[in-house]
């Protein structure tokens, strides 16, 4: 019984961290509502007191500046801003970097070198043990009974590296579903697997939803470079936005 609490909360903070609380945020801006704006920064800023997780502070800023942009430069396109904005703001933390160094390593490091660096350690210890086939992902496990480590994924990694049998090198979809499951190919596959994901995501946008959809993508792609796409999917809340769709796609804003 306590297992099952201690999984659901842990469900609960991953929901309102990376879809709720942003969810009434954009809701907020999009109707200009600042009750919603404001209950939705105070329901990530909640998560941050109770998890201690820096990112999601940043996942308001990001949101919030991509949409000015839109709003300011209606020709540009979602993609366009958050490459600006994600482009801009690590090229300012990186200049203060020196005299803000705790902030801006959190911000730089935790959310793009930590990924590149768990990328190559996921590759160094799947050359030399056996990959997971999926297995990692629990219902494929419940199927199969294919998973042969006696921790998760991160944990095997840490303690390969680290040593310390604690940590939880959690890892991007790349490493996490790609690398662990089939090595260097499995990179193409889960790749793939996304882009079709995206694909279907995209025959639900409508002009109604559009920019709802384009602005929630941003902590989606803040979740997916930590954890692998079927746990981002669920843990992040974005597989409720699709069936929310396919039941009610004529919905407005």
């Amino acid at each position: 019984m306590a297992k099952e609490s201690s999984m659901l909360s842990g469900y609960l903070v991953l929901w309102i961290s990376y879809f709720i609380g942003p969810l009434i945020f954009i809701i907020g801006l999009l109707k200009k509502n600042k009750a919603q704006i404001i209950y939705g920064f105070f329901a990530v800023v909640f998560i941050y007191g109770i998890s201690a997780s820096k990112i999601t502070l940043f996942i308001p800023l990001v949101i919030y500046l991509i949409y000015y942009l839109y709003n300011k430069y209606p020709n540009t396109s979602i993609v366009n801003a958050l490459g600006l904005v994600f482009s801009g703001l690590c090229l300012f933390f990186m200049a203060i970097s020196k005299s803000f160094f705790l902030f801006s390593a959190v911000i730089l490091m935790r959310t793009f070198g930590i990924a590149g660096l768990l990328t190559y350690q996921y590759s160094e210890f799947f050359k030399i043990h056996e990959k997971t086939y999926l297995s990692h992902i629990n219902l494929v496990n419940a199927v199969t009974g294919g998973y042969k480590y006696k921790n998760s994924l991160g944990v095997e990694v840490s303690e390969y590296f680290v040593g310390d049998g604690v940590t939880n090198a959690n890892a991007n979809f790349i490493a996490t579903d790609g690398i662990a499951s089939f090595g260097l190919p499995g990179i193409i596959f889960i790749c793939v697997l996304l882009g079709l994901y995206f694909a279907f995501t995209k025959s639900q946008i409508s002009s109604t939803n559009g920019l709802l959809l384009g602005l929630l993508f941003i902590p989606f792609c803040f979740i997916i470079l930590n954890v692998g796409l079927f746990t981002s999917l669920l843990s992040g809340g974005f597989i409720f936005l699709n069936l929310y769709f396919i039941f009610f796609k004529s919905s407005k804003q």
